[in-house]
């Protein structure tokens, strides 16, 4: 498995330096492949509802970096962010340790949410969760385990196995664990370390997913004597029903377990560029998502199968960042879609637009940028047909803007 270059020891010291604001703030942590954002937003809902100051730290972000650091929903302020910013480089240069961007980030947002005085911080890991900058923190209420699926095998390593081990890092002796990850290992671990394992489908349970209209649903929670039913998600897709029944158990461990608010928090709880669907101002519909490795885009061609109406075509706005497996999404945007205009991602991973075309086929034709290949989308849409941005945050964020102008 490759070793990857984490300083989580550097990000310690600088926040020792600092006051050592990572050994104080309350947390539950989400660590896990894909559905992480969902559940840890839907935590912050619920935990926010039930009375609690909950700050909410994820990544990356579709639009401006401050939408990664929140309290009770509100992003942090430009102000804010720049003096701890530089609060938190002044302390990088105190304590002669170097972070990196998202190492910093995180540091800033630990610092946000102590002097903020937050009951509660829910914080999604960015990659794997041993080495992760967020499981510095050690004052742990909860670790939460999603779906785990093969990405980031450059760093994390290139079986289940070997990805789940990282991610079992966050797990901390006589926590409870809230485990969704599908694997035997976390379960595992957490008895291993003592700490009381809620698995899915054992301790808790989503079942009875129904389809209600335009591509949402309801589910039926199951757990020991408790039974919630028809419990109505607030983002689209049956998978949001396993990531609603996981964040719904983490949330009763938490201490927020009252009926009534965890329904509404579910179906408040929504993250953009999941599922996220918008009509332009002539009512074409745009679906933009962030799927961005194959278990994600699987879901999603899932969803584009079972809702699309037959006789409309997709049409897709397609880039990928080339340390992933893009041969796969590939084929999968390829099976689907009726047109891919390819692009490449404004990033310094983005595999070249013209690269991927050339991977997909016929189907494909590369785009200059992302505002071209809109324009030409709906240029040739018809009445009905989907439009479907995909691949990457880097191509969601921005045809989520460009389709909601007016």
């Amino acid at each position: 498995m490759p070793d990857y270059e984490f300083q989580i020891e550097k990000l310690r010291k600088v926040l020792q330096y600092m006051g050592s604001p990572h050994e104080r703030i309350p947390v539950a942590i989400v660590a896990g492949t894909n559905g992480k954002g969902s559940v840890s937003k839907m935590i912050q809902t619920a935990a926010t509802a039930c009375g609690s100051k909950t700050g909410l730290y994820t990544s990356p972000h579709l639009f401006d970096i401050r939408e990664r650091i929140s309290i009770n929903g509100r992003d942090i302020g430009r102000r804010e962010f720049a003096g701890l910013d530089a609060e938190v480089r002044k302390a990088e240069r105190g304590s002669g340790c170097g972070l990196s961007e998202f190492e910093r980030n995180t540091a800033l947002a630990i610092v946000y949410f102590d002097e903020e005085k937050c009951d509660l911080c829910v914080m999604e890991a960015g990659l794997g969760g041993r080495l992760d900058a967020s499981n510095v923190c050690e004052n742990r209420k909860v670790s939460v385990i999603t779906k785990i699926a093969v990405d980031h095998t450059e760093y994390l390593g290139s079986t289940l196995e070997e990805i789940a081990r990282e991610k079992t890092g966050i797990i901390r002796a006589g926590v409870p664990v809230i485990d969704a990850s599908r694997t035997g290992l976390v379960r595992t671990e957490a008895s291993r370390l003592r700490s009381r394992v809620f698995s899915q489908g054992k301790e808790y349970r989503a079942e009875n997913m129904r389809p209600l209209s335009d591509g949402y649903y309801s589910f039926d929670y199951f757990s020991g004597k408790t039974v919630m039913e028809k419990i109505t998600c607030g983002m689209r897709g049956i998978h949001q029903c396993d990531n609603a029944a996981c964040a719904v158990t983490a949330s009763v461990i938490l201490g927020c377990g009252d009926e009534k608010v965890l329904r509404l928090s579910v179906a408040e709880a929504v993250m953009p560029g999941r599922l996220q669907m918008l009509r332009t101002s002539s009512g074409k519909k745009v679906f933009a998502d962030v799927a961005h490795n194959p278990d994600s885009m699987k879901i999603l061609s899932d969803f584009v199968k079972c809702w699309r109406p037959a006789a409309s075509r997709l049409f897709a706005i397609f880039g990928v960042y080339k340390d992933k497996d893009y041969g796969q999404m590939a084929g999968m945007i390829r099976e689907d879609a009726y047109k891919v205009y390819t692009v490449t991602p404004d990033n310094a991973r983005a595999l070249d637009g013209n690269t991927l075309a050339g991977l997909i086929g016929p189907k494909a034709v590369a785009m200059k940028n992302i505002d071209d290949a809109y324009r030409s989308a709906l240029s040739e849409m018809m009445n009905g047909d989907w439009l479907l941005a995909c691949g990457s945050f880097s191509i969601a964020g921005p045809v989520i803007r460009l389709a909601s102008r007016r």
